[in-house]
């Protein structure tokens, strides 16, 4: 009985580690070329890339519509700090004094124009966030919110005070109410379908921040009783505090190109090698081809260059095949029909080109013989009569005169 206990034991044992080496080696493919950039704007200015704030100031106070409209008039690029908040005025209610909004640069150009983006993360640590004026009764705003926007500021590494008129108002993102937002931690804004396709994978990935539920909508934020000069927003760390532990940063999970290799055309052969206008000509060519799963087409060429015989343009080809995904060596066919035209020796070359698209160098096949549509009675002296059927090879025919 315990020698039968210990043999069921050992046999569930050899199970369980087949099916964690199985799915642990099906896990590992899937996700064998799936990779991560983090990326983080430059300090200061003059580098590649810059973050910063950009501002409207009235000290004598305006309305909403005029301080969220207006051209801008200040902007802070090299301070630890970067503001997304408003503040009103002490001159009367509802006006306003201040209102900033945050611009956030990042390159992202070592993604590559090929690479897959499946999601990305913009995160942000929180320093401070406000929310005076909800202490005044009801009436006040006590639901801000923040969220991420594009950017389009006119230089990639350094701000102006113009760059307020330049952030989006078409959310890359979900908003962070006051509620939730960290004024000690990272806040992390996970980029909808929108905010991936603003992703550069070649160049600068241009984001900022502003108020989302009053300065995006255009909606003057309620003020009932007393709200002077309070505030009401969010603070939070920028590329210019020491290190980047506390730094904006954009979190980006993608999935690399894969480099392509040229097929190679390995030969060509012509069958029949000699046949007559009307009647068929049958190439066959024989190539190697690494990528799995690429879309492969042999090219038959009328001359050296295969110009115009190819993916985009087949008016210089003889005949070209089909697509073919088998690896590693290919061997198909293509038939042409002889035409009038082609009466007399033609040469013949190929070439093989995938998907990409990328092809080989053409290789010289050979050449082949046409003959007219019409059957030519050669006449000898003493009355014979030869009469050729179906094409032929100049060099095989031999006549003996008796």
């Amino acid at each position: 009985m315990e020698a039968n206990k210990i043999k069921t034991l050992l046999v569930k044992c050899k199970y369980i580690l087949f099916l964690l080496f199985f799915f642990g080696t099906a896990l590992f493919c899937l996700d064998v070329r799936a990779d991560t950039l983090t990326v983080y704007p430059d300090a200061s200015t003059g580098g590649t890339t810059v973050d910063g704030d950009v501002g409207e100031q009235s000290l004598a106070g305006t309305t909403w519509p005029s301080i969220t409209g207006a051209a801008g008039d200040q902007h802070s690029d090299t301070s630890a700090l970067i503001r997304t908040y408003y503040q009103y005025a002490d001159s009367g209610e509802p006006d306003f004094s201040l209102l900033y909004r945050g611009i956030l640069l990042f390159d992202t150009s070592s993604l590559g124009s090929d690479a897959t983006v499946s999601s990305a993360t913009v995160s942000l640590f929180g320093q401070a966030k406000y929310n005076q004026s909800s202490s005044e009764g009801s009436g006040h705003p006590d639901s801000t919110s923040i969220n991420v926007y594009t950017s389009t500021p006119a230089s990639d590494n350094d701000l102006a005070n113009a760059d307020y008129a330049q952030i989006g108002t078409t959310a890359q993102a979900t908003a962070i109410e006051y509620s939730s937002f960290s004024a000690s931690g990272y806040n992390n804004f996970t980029l909808n379908a929108t905010g991936l396709s603003n992703i550069s994978k070649t160049g600068i990935t241009k984001f900022g921040t502003r108020e989302a539920s009053y300065d995006v909508t255009g909606t003057t934020p309620p003020c009932a009783g007393f709200c002077t000069t309070e505030v009401e927003g969010y603070i939070f760390y920028s590329a210019d505090q020491a290190g980047t532990d506390n730094d904006p940063k954009l979190v980006i999970n993608y999935t690399p190109a894969v480099s392509n290799t040229t097929p190679t055309a390995s030969s060509v052969t012509v069958s029949p090698k000699s046949n007559k206008v009307g009647y068929d000509f049958t190439f066959t060519g024989t190539w190697t081809e690494s990528d799995a799963g690429d879309n492969v087409k042999m090219y038959i060429c009328k001359d050296s260059s295969c110009t115009n015989c190819d993916n985009t343009s087949q008016t210089n080809c003889w005949c070209y095949s089909d697509d073919n995904v088998t690896q590693p060596t290919v061997t198909d066919t293509c038939t042409y029909t002889a035409q009038s035209s082609d009466i007399g020796n033609r040469n013949f070359y190929m070439k093989v080109c995938d998907d990409e698209p990328s092809c080989s160098v053409s290789i010289f096949g050979g050449s082949f013989l046409v003959g007219p549509a019409t059957s030519t009675p050669l006449r000898f002296k003493g009355g014979v009569v030869l009469r050729i059927k179906n094409g032929f090879d100049s060099k095989s025919i031999r006549i003996r005169c008796l």
